[in-house]
């Protein structure tokens, strides 16, 4: 069954006006958003598959293109309209925690997170705060490889002095997944840890974020970012 074999009053479009867009499922919005099918396959049967194969309309829009038109029915109009719903979601949720009073390793974290996105590398942030835990400022000081990141101490303490900076929270991802820090992140954590304490700058935490969770390299901790 197609859209055009519904009932005038069930099909999404003329549903969400009728009765508002919460009204609508998953496989409804999916059918708004994506408009029309194709000559073989009807937009209620592309959407009804793509939830059926991937579960969740949260792994739908966390597909890249390649993903994304891997499936019947979707090519890069499709796959793009799936895009910008990801990316718009990721610039509201940016936008609520860059607007946070006080941070912590939870929202720091998420806040990574977001900015890191999918990333294949490892990307290295510095968030530093004041004494009221009040976020002042951050900036990505390093892209490395899949399976390692080099830090700057110097450049991160001239930073965090410049700014005028309480403390730092560091923040690099494991694009494996694999949370646990290496020898390498322990070593420079401590060594930068050593040169903030010179100059009066506290190392809050050293975060290392995977897909759902976080690893506290200071309290040898796990925890879900989806908190």
């Amino acid at each position: 069954m197609g859209i055009k074999d519904l009932a005038h009053s069930s099909r999404p479009r003329e549903k969400a006006l009728l009765r508002g867009i919460k009204s609508l499922d998953d496989e409804e919005l999916l059918c708004l958003i994506f408009d029309f099918g194709t000559k073989n396959l009807g937009v209620k049967e592309l959407s009804f598959n793509l939830l059926k194969k991937y579960g969740s309309l949260k792994n739908i829009v966390s597909l890249s293109s390649k993903e994304l038109m891997s499936n019947n029915g979707i090519k890069i109009a499709k796959a793009l309209k799936i895009l910008t719903i990801n990316e718009i979601y990721r610039r509201i949720n940016l936008d609520n925690l860059l607007s946070l009073k006080s941070v912590d390793s939870q929202s720091i974290g998420k806040l990574a997170k977001t900015l890191i996105s999918d990333s294949d590398s490892e990307n290295l942030y510095m968030f530093l705060i004041n004494k009221n835990h009040e976020l002042i400022y951050y900036d990505l000081l390093n892209i490395g490889g899949k399976k390692s990141i080099t830090m700057f101490p110097q450049k991160i303490l001239k930073l965090a002095l410049e700014k005028g900076a309480y403390g730092i929270y560091l923040v690099h991802n494991h694009p494996s997944n694999n949370l646990y820090p290496s020898d390498k992140d322990r070593d420079e954590t401590y060594n930068l840890e050593a040169i903030l304490n010179i100059g009066g700058i506290r190392l809050i935490d050293h975060l290392i974020i995977g897909n759902d969770a976080f690893y506290s390299i200071k309290n040898r901790t796990i925890a879900s970012l989806e908190k």
